[in-house]
């Protein structure tokens, strides 16, 4: 890794909660409180999200299995709790 940052599972699930949260909105923009809370829920900041791309971004065969498999999980469908009880 070129520096300590946060692990590329925390990156990929953190970035595709943040695009999911923009998508459902109606004005397809994520809105700050919104990006806090998903942030929140992964336990990283904005900064941890920035250093990790700054720390792999040199890294083009990296970045494109990252965004891959960002784009993977997008379209897969979003799993809903049963609300049967």
């Amino acid at each position: 890794m070129p520096q300590e940052t946060i692990d590329r599972e925390t990156f990929v699930a953190t970035y595709v909660d943040l695009r999911r949260a923009m998508l459902v909105s109606p004005q397809q923009a994520i809105s700050d409180t919104d990006r806090e809370r998903v942030l929140r829920q992964n336990a990283v900041t904005e900064g941890d999200l920035i250093a990790f791309a700054d720390a792999w971004g040199g890294d083009a065969s990296y970045m494109t299995g990252v965004w891959e498999e960002v784009g993977a999980r997008l379209a897969r469908p979003v799993a809903t709790p049963d609300s049967t009880g």
